[in-house]
């Protein structure tokens, strides 16, 4: 709900579609960041691209920002030894 809150005060100050992904990218960073830290690693590993300048629509996508996505980056990182250990608590919001 906050998410769309904000999305809704942007886009009633006519911010364009790229710019409330770009927002809603950092934020969803700053609310869940032990898993956008996962994403932001996976991207730097495997595609050399640092999460601020990574396309929100690919953070935002099935591969990325899902629930089955997430689990595979996941298991991704902790085969591959980019994961010292697994964090606990699950997919709780950082806030």
């Amino acid at each position: 709900m906050a998410m769309l809150g904000l999305l809704e005060l942007m886009a009633a100050q006519d911010a364009t579609v790229n710019d409330m992904r770009e927002a809603a990218k950092f934020v969803n960073a700053f609310w869940f960041p032990q898993q956008m830290a996962e994403v932001a690693t996976l991207l730097k590993v495997t595609e050399g691209i640092d999460y601020a300048n990574a396309e929100a629509q690919l953070v935002f996508s099935a591969n990325y920002s899902s629930s089955s996505g997430f689990q595979a980056i996941r298991r991704w990182l902790a085969d591959n030894g980019h994961l010292s250990q697994l964090a606990s608590g699950g997919n709780r919001c950082g806030v």
